[in-house]
């Protein structure tokens, strides 16, 4: 949780530095969506299958009108993500000489996150669409995997022992879309929006690829923009 603090602080101490986002507008958006883990480099030692899994994430963002730049928009994010995920091993032979598939693990993980998001491109089209898209670097603060490969039940004496590793630290790549919006007043918007996530670096340690792709879609409250 050190490590967290450090981050949320460091945010802020980058918003206090750059004053104008907090003059703009800012904005909370929360969603539901879709994980897809996925191999981007297929190891030839190595079997991999994933099911579908769920997201969920809270986003705040800091606006600076609809300027562009690394810093003027900045979101923090904070999600839950899940998938099942199966490895196993190929080619590996048993003493008779005959392949044998030595599965390694199948478990079902939660991963909550912690991002900090910038969109130094932003573009408007018309009075109904809005795109941004840009970086998110990501803190992993937990992993919890849950055994769903054996039967046999595990106790305080025989725990199980997840054979995936939290990697730490991700970067992905994003875009959004913000469809419309429904003025509430006093300076309020609801903007309905799509949001994708892509993983540039692997998920988890070791020498699995494993990169996922996040789609969701939520509502966002806007307010504090300033009148043109």
């Amino acid at each position: 949780m050190k490590t967290l603090t450090q981050i949320i602080f460091l945010f802020f101490i980058l918003l206090s530095n750059y004053h104008p986002l907090l003059s703009q507008s800012m904005s909370v958006t929360s969603g539901v969506g879709i994980t897809h883990y996925f191999d981007l480099i297929k190891d030839d030692h190595l079997r991999s299958e994933y099911g579908l899994g769920n997201t969920y994430f809270v986003k705040v963002d800091f606006n600076e009108g609809e300027s562009t730049g690394l810093l003027n928009n900045l979101a923090l994010k904070f999600e839950k993500q899940s998938a099942d995920i199966n490895y196993s091993s190929q080619n590996i032979f048993c003493g008779l000489g005959l392949p044998s598939d030595l599965i390694y693990t199948f478990e079902h993980i939660n991963k909550y996150t912690l991002s900090v998001i910038t969109y130094p491109l932003s573009i408007r089209m018309g009075n109904n669409l809005k795109i941004k898209s840009g970086l998110s670097f990501s803190k992993t603060f937990k992993l919890k995997a849950t055994n769903i490969g054996e039967q046999r039940t595990f106790t305080d004496e025989i725990p199980f022992e997840s054979q995936i590793e939290n990697r730490d630290y991700n970067a992905h790549a994003t875009i959004e879309f913000q469809f419309g919006h429904m003025l509430l007043g006093n300076g309020l918007s609801l903007i309905p929006t799509y949001n994708a996530f892509v993983s540039l670096t692997p998920e988890l340690k070791g020498s699995y690829n494993t990169q996922s792709m996040r789609h969701s879609l939520g509502l966002t409250v806007l307010w504090g923009l300033k009148k043109k």
